[in-house]
């Protein structure tokens, strides 16, 4: 079978030392991309990627607080496309690694989140990919 390109959205969470309840937690997603031979094989490397936000770094801060880190998992599998090359699995300029569908409520939130403002969204789980749920 040949290899092909995943890109992978893993999330680490981040919780602070002196963690009280009422706190907000952190969360990051973070996408990476992953060659591999099937959706399985992808996924399992990236988790052994995501492993290492597990160490505890004692020089971690958030928000100017010690924090410590931990992978919470993976949110979301994809394959690559190239729009350039009618996908041969080679990536190059153009080449979509991340695609993601949004319900928002009205024109005004969509000038809003193009300014790069927070709004409300509904992330489509069939998007999600791999069983997930958001």
């Amino acid at each position: 079978m040949d290899m092909g390109w995943y890109g992978i959205t893993l999330l680490v969470g981040y919780e602070y030392v002196d963690y009280v309840e009422g706190d907000d937690l952190l969360v990051e997603e973070q996408v990476i991309i992953v060659e591999a031979k099937s959706i399985d094989e992808a996924r399992s490397k990236a988790d052994t990627f995501g492993q290492p936000a597990n160490d505890s770094d004692p020089s971690l801060t958030r928000n100017g607080r010690r924090a410590k880190s931990k992978f919470l998992g993976i949110l979301r599998t994809l394959t690559t496309q190239s729009q350039n090359s009618g996908d041969t699995g080679i990536l190059e300029d153009r080449s979509e690694i991340s695609f993601s569908r949004y319900l928002v409520s009205s024109v005004g939130d969509v000038e809003r989140l193009k300014r790069g403002e927070n709004i409300d969204v509904t992330l489509l789980a069939d998007d999600v990919g791999s069983g997930g749920s958001v």
